[in-house]
């Protein structure tokens, strides 16, 4: 496909960027562009996004660093200081990891009515638009490993977090659209 027919996505605008931009900063994180790398974290507090230029028109600040911190709850309090939370994305070995940040990702945002709009762009969109009413519900390892981790205290902590960022990122799309989601 090419990049000008993308249809944008309504979460890329300022405002929208700014909710995610300060849920980061108070969970902890920075958050630089970079042409360096579509989405990733660096181990030392900073999660790097491609620049405009270098993200697809359907790529937005909003759902690429709401994808990272649910990587980060998927891999645990531990793995917040390894390079791109300690997965390997040079092959399959920790797709069943990527599995659950997805489904921990669309549980979040479907309590809000966004779960299309937060859904990824890349080659995981098939996945995540498969995935049951209910994303949680299911019987691969993904499932397993997304109950694991909203038990944790990580995720006890974050989630108020995420979900008031998810509720202001729902109020100024209203508000931008003038119209419910």
């Amino acid at each position: 496909m090419q990049r000008n027919s993308i249809r944008p996505s309504p979460l890329n605008c300022d405002e929208v960027d700014k909710i995610w931009l300060h849920v980061a900063g108070q969970l902890g994180f920075t958050v630089s562009r970079s042409d360096e790398a579509y989405a990733s974290s660096d181990g030392h507090g900073t999660i790097l996004i491609g620049t405009a230029e270098t993200l697809d028109a359907d790529d937005c600040v909003a759902q690429l660093v709401f994808h990272e911190l649910c990587h980060a709850l998927v891999e645990g309090e531990q793995n917040l200081v390894q390079v791109d939370w300690g997965l390997a994305n040079t092959d399959d070995r920790d797709i069943s990891r990527e599995y659950a940040t997805l489904r921990l990702q669309a549980h979040f945002a479907d309590k809000f009515g966004m779960r299309v709009l937060f859904a990824p762009t890349t080659q995981w969109r098939p996945y995540y638009a498969e995935l049951a009413e209910d994303p949680l519900q299911g019987t691969d390892l993904a499932a397993g490993i997304v109950e694991e981790t909203l038990q944790t205290a990580l995720t006890r902590r974050w989630q108020p977090v995420l979900e008031s960022a998810l509720a202001r990122t729902q109020v100024a799309l209203q508000t931008k659209i003038n119209t419910p989601l």
